[in-house]
């Protein structure tokens, strides 16, 4: 097992035993997290219109024989009135690495997800969105998922939330200027787009999430990704929390089939950092 594994698990582990006498008592009740939760299943949210804002952050230097720099944050926002709700997430990474005697590399990867959601009924809500990727080192200058579906959302739940969602849509791919003389490529597919998400809540200031997306084009070929977040993050203050995250990422085929010798399928990250909410 991995050194990075080991001190995810470690970690995991020390937050679920730690029980410290000054939060040995559970936290008083608050008010629902309306950006998370249907608004039909609430009577109590204010009237008007809602804002929230969140946003994640982390940084990694080191020196030597490679000297590197990445920097990555994950901003999220959300606007309710009444039963619709605007929300944004993405994530911006800038990394830049030298080897001595050799020219610094850059790259900078963006995510962004747009989208509404509409409360149809106490369990269940409409979503129509966008997911967009930028991504250089991947010769990826825009992929965009355009798709539309229901979820079933029990986020609320006192110990477990969960939610589930279900769509169909279509797919927008634009390479950048490829290698090997190779121009670029430009495709649109219908595509199929399933996420789930768990939340558990059974430690007063210690929150454990799980989410997985699935999208897989509806083609001859029928690719697919996967992306896996673990996060766990302990509350230090009422507006920032310590956070450590692990992301498993798959993609079944690469852009440029010319090039799958040089292609990884499985991308992993770790990360630690900070929430900031608002």
């Amino acid at each position: 097992m991995s050194k990075s594994y080991k001190l995810l698990l470690l970690t995991i582990v020390f937050l679920l035993g730690f029980k410290s006498s000054v939060f040995s008592q559970q936290n008083a009740p608050q008010a629902p997290q309306w950006w998370l939760t249907n608004s039909l299943k609430h009577n109590n949210l204010p009237e008007g219109t809602l804002f929230h804002a969140q946003g994640d952050y982390s940084f990694y230097h080191s020196t030597g024989q490679v000297t590197a720099y990445i920097h990555k944050g994950a901003p999220q926002f959300f606007v309710r009135n009444g039963r619709l709700q605007l929300s944004a997430f993405g994530t911006i990474s800038y990394q830049k690495l030298q080897v001595q005697s050799r020219p610094a590399t850059r790259t900078k990867a963006f995510e962004a997800n747009p989208k509404l959601i509409y409360d149809l009924i106490p369990a269940v809500q409409w979503e129509g969105g966008v997911l967009w990727e930028k991504n250089e080192a991947q010769y990826l200058d825009k992929r965009a998922a355009y798709y539309t579906g229901l979820i079933y959302n029990n986020m609320e739940h006192k110990t477990l939330g969960k939610l589930y969602f279900l769509a169909f849509g279509y797919q927008d791919v634009k390479s950048t200027v490829l290698p090997q003389n190779l121009g670029v490529i430009e495709e649109q597919k219908p595509i199929f787009y399933a996420q789930q998400t768990f939340v558990f809540k059974t430690i007063p200031r210690v929150n454990l999430s799980e989410s997985l997306v699935f999208i897989k084009e509806l083609d001859s070929g029928g690719a697919y990704r996967v992306d896996l977040n673990l996060r766990a993050m302990y509350q230090l203050s009422k507006h920032i929390s310590g956070m450590i995250q692990y992301q498993f990422k798959y993609e079944d085929a690469p852009l440029i089939p010319e090039l799958a010798p040089f292609y990884e399928k499985q991308n992993t990250a770790l990360t630690f950092g900070v929430r900031f909410n608002y």
